[in-house]
């Protein structure tokens, strides 16, 4: 199965949280191309991890092994799908609808576009996997299938 991953399920791969076993076994399940994130999750990540280190959640150590997977992931793992003029635009559309943050609504655009993408290869939709329950709320309204990872403890 295909899915797409926004930045509160990524850091669950490099981070112990809730769900974190969950979205390993998806990962474990799937291969390279199967699970695509937006760009923007790059940046997303990168600071909910050391947001966890100012914190004092995670020591120096596991901030960057941490990092270091998550970088490495980014480039090999994952489908990185850019964040186009038009992604924006479906953004602004979207928030027009639902209640959600900016880059809430950049993320479920860009899974909408990939949908649209894989639709036209006759692909399934990907499932969208948030710990977000808005923006779960929001995705399953446009017509896409969810999972929360802390659903799954």
């Amino acid at each position: 199965m295909i899915h797409y991953f926004d930045s509160s399920a990524v850091v669950k791969i490099y981070l112990q949280e809730i769900g974190s076993d969950w979205v390993e076994t998806v990962c474990l399940q799937n291969s390279e191309g199967e699970i695509g994130i937006s760009q923007i999750a790059g940046a997303e990540v990168v600071a909910a991890i050391n947001r966890r280190h100012r914190t004092g959640d995670i020591d120096a150590a596991t901030l960057e092994t941490a990092l270091d997977a998550f970088e490495s992931d980014f480039s090999r793992f994952f489908v990185r799908i850019p964040v186009s003029l038009a992604i924006i635009r479906q953004a602004m559309r979207l928030l027009r609808r639902h209640p959600l943050r900016g880059y809430d609504a950049v993320q479920l655009a860009t899974a909408l576009e990939w949908a649209d993408r894989l639709n036209a290869f006759g692909l399934a939709k990907p499932i969208f996997v948030s710990a977000d329950n808005l923006l779960n709320q929001a995705a399953i309204q446009e017509g896409l299938q969810t999972e929360n990872p802390n659903a799954h403890p």
